[in-house]
């Protein structure tokens, strides 16, 4: 059954080649013969989400049969290890031995059989490409399929899938390949947890022989303004969620379908997706948790470069004011600072809406009415579609994407786990100086110690990225005085208090 849904590609480079696998340049047909999409997934199983993720494959195949007219599917998707397989009873122990660290690579053809209802029903040893365990964070492995898909498949319009764990951005995670690095998104388990990170998905990107018109990331935490900035120039729009992607990730036949519908409109097929997922979401988790702290935006990245240059002046307006010896202002500023929501325990990114929002509130002599009108509206216009969880809606809290905030140049990553007494403790503290330092807490002191260094500085890292070339947002970083929370409320799944009701 399978075979007829799938065009087999035997003459691929293997997965970890550095040079393009077709040196031609891509030439495509007259413009009415072109399809209006073709999507590209890219993911991996990163150890726990191979069943959910192959749920989403199979959706591909699920949408209205008149929507493949209008579009091209082609997928590159690498298996956990084989012990992932296992621990996680993706299968059977058949199918973990032969999938296990293997990538395969389908095309959906627009004659799908929609009758499958599960990846098993598609996936064939016809479909296994390149060699086992291939490096699926390596740029020329992205760009590489990028621009065979583009070559081969070619379309009006180009979009790219990301799907696997997703960690969001921190300074520490931009390091040399050599050093071991923790956030990013699309993680590797089989090389040991390798994966993209903002300057090396740019690097890929930049390097493809096509314009993505979207690239959504199907990830948690992936909407940071970092993010956000290093990929501006390489898409139209962004689908991004600021805290998490629920297990199920999206649902690719509601995409293929809004595409299809809307074909000249995209703001309106990626606004309605958002919806649909979100809504999606919020009934599929109900019988899970009952605070469900997920959401999804779509972004214009057209318009960041103008929220840009009014992200600099609030720098610049926190600067002066912090600097200006009012201690009443200092004050104020501080107190914003020290409940800032936090996207989660592991990660020193806030939410970049309650910052300033919180900001003008309290202290409006520093974002006057209107500075803080123009800087909201120029946040707003980047922003084409968002969409909260339930939970979230009815707490009134709009999460809008996340930004780093540091204390003297330092920040700080924790976990916490339950004690024998129900009470929380921290599991780790790390301390990330903006001189490389690296502390973390002594447990049986209860004090922080130096742990080496963490290899790299602010200056080589943050400082690198194009958000802060554009709006000097380490100068602030480096002068903020007030440790903001260490904890997040999603990761403690407990209820929100007004955090913006500041007194």
């Amino acid at each position: 059954m399978a075979a007829a849904a799938i065009t087999l590609m035997m003459t691929m480079t293997m997965l970890t080649s550095c040079t393009s696998e077709d040196d031609s340049p891509i030439t495509s047909p007259e413009p009415e013969q072109l399809a209006d999409y073709t999507i590209l997934f890219y993911g991996n199983g990163g150890a726990s989400l191979d069943e959910e993720i192959l749920e989403n494959l199979t959706q591909f195949y699920q949408g209205k049969t008149e929507s493949y007219e209008h579009m091209n599917i082609v997928a590159q998707y690498k298996f956990s290890t084989e012990e992932c397989l296992r621990e996680f009873k993706y299968s059977t122990p058949e199918a973990d031995k032969n999938y296990g660290s293997q990538s395969i690579r389908f095309v959906v053809e627009h004659d799908a059989d929609k009758t499958y209802k599960n990846f098993d029903d598609i996936l064939t040893q016809d479909m296994i490409y390149g060699e086992k365990n291939a490096d699926l964070s390596c740029t020329d492995s992205l760009t590489n399929f990028i621009n065979w898909a583009a070559k081969t498949y070619p379309a009006k319009h180009y979009m790219l899938i990301l799907s696997d764990h997703g960690g969001g951005y921190v300074p520490h995670d931009e390091l040399p390949e050599e050093v071991a690095a923790t956030r990013g998104v699309n993680y590797d388990d089989g090389n040991d947890f390798k994966h993209f990170t903002a300057l090396s998905l740019k690097r890929a990107l930049s390097n493809a022989a096509v314009h993505m018109q979207t690239i959504y990331m199907d990830a948690c935490l992936m909407n940071a303004i970092e993010y956000q900035y290093e990929l501006k120039d390489l898409a139209d729009y962004l689908i991004l969620s600021t805290f998490v992607v629920p297990g199920y990730g999206g649902h690719y036949d509601y995409l293929v379908d809004l595409l299809a519908t809307y074909p000249d409109d995209i703001e309106t097929a990626l606004s309605e997706y958002n919806r649909q997922v979100v809504s999606f979401w919020d009934e599929a988790m109900k019988q899970w948790v009952k605070n469900n702290y997920h959401d999804m935006s779509v972004i214009r990245t057209a318009a960041l470069d103008a929220f840009g240059q009014n992200w600099k002046l609030f720098t610049d307006k926190l600067i002066a004011a912090y600097q200006s010896g009012d201690e009443t202002v200092k004050q104020k500023i501080n107190k914003v600072t020290e409940y800032i929501p936090r996207v989660c325990n592991s990660q020193p990114e806030f939410d970049l809406g309650d910052y300033y929002e919180g900001i003008h509130r309290i202290a409006p002599e520093v974002i006057d009415d209107a500075f803080y009108a123009e800087l909201d509206e120029s946040y707003k216009r980047t922003v084409v579609s968002k969409h909260n969880s339930e939970f979230l809606e009815k707490y009134g809290l709009i999460i809008d994407c996340s930004i780093l905030v540091c204390t003297l140049g330092h920040y700080n990553c924790c976990n916490y786990e339950k004690d024998d007494n129900g009470d929380y403790q921290f599991s780790y503290f790390l301390t990330f100086y903006p001189d490389g330092s690296l502390y973390m807490l002594d447990h049986d002191t209860q004090t922080m110690k130096p742990n080496g260094t963490w290899g790299g500085t602010l200056e080589s890292t943050y400082q690198q990225l194009a958000f802060d070339r554009a709006t000097g947002w380490s100068r602030w970083l480096m002068i903020n005085e007030q440790e903001p929370p260490y904890y997040s409320y999603a990761d403690f799944n407990i209820d929100l208090p007004d955090l913006l009701n500041l007194k």
